[in-house]
């Protein structure tokens, strides 16, 4: 009897998806162009890996986008009929060259277009021919897109840092603003981030909640107390390292 036969050596599993720097700005501005395009969105932004230019291993494609907003509204964000129709339509799932004559067709969303409503916040899209690819589109309001902007640039790991230590380090307050609030045995006063905005509370003199605007991410460094650092520079590392400088010498930002 003969010995038996090896078994066929497993199949190696395929490797994540993803694109290098070049490829992904590529595909990033044709879909940002396509929304420039519709007339329903008043700015786009690339965020992500491309905004970082990280050189290789991005996975997804990140976009904020200000919608057009219905007049009279504030600015919570209520996003216009027309804007909403033409998410439904699908017109954004045009074709756009990926690289090498390779078509990135998009063409759903990751939840049914009638869920898309006039208060959505993100919208997932999908690549027909290339499931794996995820493009997000992130919906901010002019008062909040620098804030929108700052978080979906990432990494992940400084925007992590960042909500948590504007909550709960008070980044941007006066070296005696805590003290105060303690000695009143009132609630800090904070900066956080909450619904899409950069907030301000002062309990102690009613302020609750108080949305911060911020059209620029300088308008956010500005607020919290912190240096401007390029996209590229963004580490949790560099972040660590304002935010002892400024521990060692705070001056406030402006609420």
């Amino acid at each position: 009897m003969g010995a038996p036969s090896a078994a066929a050596p497993a199949a190696a599993p395929a490797a994540p998806f993803s694109m290098t720097y070049t490829v992904a700005a590529h595909a990033a501005e044709k879909v940002a162009a396509a929304l420039r395009d519709s007339g329903v969105c008043e700015q786009v932004w690339t965020a992500g890996g491309v905004r970082r230019k990280k050189p290789d291993h991005i996975h997804d494609l990140d976009l904020v986008v200000v919608p057009e907003q219905e007049p009279g509204v504030g600015s919570g964000g209520v996003w216009t009929q027309r804007f909403v129709d033409f998410v439904r339509r699908g017109e954004l799932w045009r074709e756009a060259d990926l690289r090498g004559g390779e078509q990135l067709t998009l063409t759903g969303v990751a939840e049914p277009p009638s869920r898309i409503h006039r208060h959505s916040r993100k919208i997932s899209l999908r690549s027909a021919r290339r499931p794996e690819l995820r493009i997000e589109l992130w919906l901010a309001t002019p008062e909040s897109v620098g804030a929108a902007l700052m978080i979906r640039t990432g990494p992940a790991d400084f925007a992590h840092l960042l909500v948590a230590a504007a909550r709960y380090e008070g980044l941007g307050l006066p070296p005696d603003a805590r003290r105060r609030a303690q000695a009143k045995g009132s609630a800090e006063p904070r900066f956080y981030f909450a619904g899409g905005f950069l907030r301000f509370d002062d309990p102690a003199r009613g302020d609750v909640g108080r949305v911060v605007p911020t059209r620029t991410e300088a308008d956010v460094f500005d607020a919290l107390d912190l240096p401007h650092m390029a996209p590229q520079n963004r580490t949790r590392e560099a972040l660590h390292h304002a935010i002892d400088a400024r521990r060692a010498n705070p001056r406030g930002g402006r609420p």
